[in-house]
């Protein structure tokens, strides 16, 4: 005799994990405003000269990144894997680290620029908000709690005001970029046993940058990696949502 049970797990929290055009339009509107804000922010209150290029540089391919992450968004309409996709990308670009796939991430990112510019609609009313959102994001990243200093890491790093975790991250992700292992480099090519996937992205837009690891933790974590955390919580507010209010 073959007994069989069911179970009921309740009701569906959520009906789908998507948001809708306008909504995600006005997200990345206002991630895309947040790196601008805090790259002009950081720049005028810390500036330098030398600082103020590389983090243009840095600035322009994390801009690249989010116009990647908004075209694969439309294209596979799922945000989960558009950032799936755009951590592959990253790590394929850095451990193949080649002319070839530079060349390929820019005209990725120029056809992903233009896809977004002819596909987004954002309203009067949400330009400006999107505006005040990068600004109060910007502000509040760079006068968080213990605020750094400047973003020039290498003048950061002759006062002594750089944390040791910041030297260990760098030291993984340079070998990542040089080398293709996560290692820090003592004792040779030793792998580390450690979660590296922020290492291979520090290391894909320093490759891509071409700023030096060291100085590309001193501005990338700011101008993109806190404002995909503001995306990413706010994203998720409006998917359980159920009113996507």
């Amino acid at each position: 005799m073959v007994i069989t049970e069911t179970y009921n797990y309740g009701n569906t929290f959520v009906e789908s994990f998507q948001l809708s055009t306008e909504r995600l339009d006005l997200m990345f509107f206002g991630f895309f405003s947040t790196l601008i804000c805090t790259v002009l922010l950081g720049n005028i209150i810390f500036f330098d000269s030398d600082s103020c290029v590389k983090t243009l540089r840095v600035g322009t391919i994390c801009g690249a990144f989010i116009g990647i992450f908004s075209g694969l968004s439309r294209i596979m309409k799922s945000i989960a894997w558009a950032m799936a996709c755009l951590y592959g990308l990253i790590i394929c670009i850095t451990y193949c680290n080649s002319l070839l796939t530079n060349v390929l991430f820019y005209f990725l990112a120029g056809a992903a620029f233009i896809y977004t510019l002819k596909s987004i609609k954002i309203t009067k009313n949400d330009f400006w908000y999107g505006l005040a959102v990068g600004a109060i994001g910007a502000v509040a990243i760079i006068g968080a709690r213990d605020p750094m200093t400047s973003f020039n890491m290498l003048n950061r790093l002759m006062v002594g005001d750089i944390h040791q975790d910041q030297l260990f991250h760098s030291s993984i992700a340079a070998m990542i970029k040089n080398y293709g292992v996560a290692s820090t480099g003592l004792h040779g090519l030793v792998e580390i046993k450690y979660h590296v996937l922020s290492h291979w992205v520090m290391a894909g837009i320093s490759f891509l940058s071409g700023v030096s690891v060291l100085e590309v933790y001193g501005i990338a974590q700011h101008i993109f990696f806190t404002p995909m955390l503001y995306f990413s919580i706010i994203s998720l507010c409006l998917i359980l949502n159920p009113n996507n209010n």
